[in-house]
Parts: C-alpha cells; structure tokens; sequence
C-alpha cells in the first residue's frame, strides 16, 4: 500500500486511490514528509486554487490554518468554489479575511455550509507574498502526479483583496511554483 495520506471513518486511503486532492476532516499529520513552512510562490493578492474530490457530506463551520512566518497587518483566506473548468464557479464557503500578523493556528468560524460529495476548487491567497503557512510542499509535482501529468494547482485570474478570496475565480492558468496551505475545516 501507497504512504497513507488520509482516513475517512478510520479506514485508511492511500495515494494510488486519489484522482484529484483529498478532501478529509483528518488531515495528514504535521509531522509528514511533505509538510513544510512556505509562501506560495506568487505575488502578494493572486489567489491560487485546486481542484479537491470531498468523498461525504461535511458541514463545515470553522476553518484553521497555520502561520509560521508572520507579517505585520497582513491577512490570508481560504475559500470552496463549485467546480467548473473556467474559474466561473460559486463560491460555497468562504474564510473572510483572517490576521497573519502572528505565528500559530489562526481559525475563522463561519456559518455552517453542508457540502456535498464531488469535485470542488479550493482556493487560497495572502495579501502579502513574504509570510509563511504549514504548507503542502512540491504540491504541483504530486498533484501533476496523481493527475497523469495534467496540471491541477492553478492561478486565478480574479484577485484576492486583502484575503479575501474574490466572489469566482475567473480564468484558471497553470501555476509553476505555489505550496499548498494547509486547511483544516471542522463543522
């Protein structure tokens, strides 16, 4: 079996079984080969997204990232759009925009939204490109991976404001370089 990367009701799901992003309520532990403190490799307010494949239902009320490198006055956010080929899908749930002026788990609670399953774009920005997240590292080449070859970590062509995630994504254009946040979302 493939290095386990997720649980879904405690049974364990391997790489080999992915065809997008997994989507889980337990994430992958911290202490995980990949994980890394990073940026995102792009210019401050460029929202970034990839396509994530959500196998239940959740209602999702509070939504967690981590800053390791703070920026004073700075902010990020996370948001879940429905999943369209051209960035015009809704935006279902959304972070607003949360502080990255200091280091540790940095949560926003939200109204609960209940997601289906299926495919969604999960997207991701900061008003500032030199502050830091727990993040995926070499996400594009896993994910390209588990995609065979196709690309899957995309910039937007619709801005973030002050990180806030924009209302759809516009365009969506292949991205070189970006480290995946890592999002917990909880109900």
């Amino acid at each position: 079996m493939a290095t386990i990367i997720g649980e879904v009701n405690s049974v364990p799901v391997s790489a080999a079984q992915l065809t997008a992003t997994y989507f889980s309520p337990n994430p992958p532990s911290y202490e995980h080969a990949l994980l890394a403190s990073g940026g995102f490799g792009v210019a401050a307010n460029i929202t970034l997204a990839t396509r994530i494949f959500n196998p239940f239902a959740i209602t999702i009320s509070r939504i967690t990232g981590e800053v390791t490198g703070q920026v004073a006055a700075t902010f990020f956010g996370v948001a879940i759009y429905t999943d369209s080929t051209d960035g015009s899908g809704a935006k279902l749930v959304d972070s607003g925009a949360m502080l990255s002026s200091a280091n540790g788990f940095i949560a926003s609670t939200i109204t609960p939204v209940l997601l289906n399953p299926g495919m969604y774009l999960f997207a991701w920005n900061a008003s500032n490109n030199t502050v830091t997240f727990r993040v995926l590292a070499a996400v594009v080449a896993t994910l390209n991976l588990f995609n065979d070859g196709t690309a899957q970590v995309f910039t937007c062509a619709n801005n973030s404001a002050g990180g806030v995630c924009p209302a759809t994504l516009g365009a969506l254009t292949a991205a070189n370089a970006s480290g995946l946040l890592l999002t917990k979302f909880q109900a």
